[in-house]
């Protein structure tokens, strides 16, 4: 259950040290931080050379995100409420439309953002 090593910080790194996790000093403040700090290399990540190949990216991401979701709950794998499929729609709908209003400002100034 490690995270890759591109997120890979001191705020969790006494979770895979090989010690039982119970035993670990780790609480909220770490894991907290730790979310953070994955969150921020993610969205450092996700930006492309272009809008139109980061808007790309971003679709291509979420339509992975429903398909692996769809072969976990086929294959028994449910996560009640916390799955991707309570959000999947509507995260694919919102490079569109954000694309539909702000696509050709951001296309066009995008190296100047």
């Amino acid at each position: 259950m490690e995270t890759p090593d591109e997120f890979a910080s001191d705020y969790a790194e006494a979770l895979f040290t090989g010690a039982q996790p119970t035993t670990v000093s780790w609480g909220e403040k770490e894991a907290f931080r730790h979310y953070l700090n994955c969150l921020r290399k993610q969205c450092i990540n996700v930006s492309k050379d272009s809008y139109e190949n980061t808007r790309d990216y971003l679709k291509l991401l979420f339509e992975t995100a429903q398909g692996l979701s769809d072969h976990f709950k086929r294959n028994g794998i449910r996560a009640k409420h916390r799955d991707f499929d309570n959000v999947a729609e509507s995260n694919l709908a919102i490079p569109d439309g954000f694309d539909n209003i702000r696509g050709l400002v951001f296309s066009t100034n995008w190296n100047n953002l």
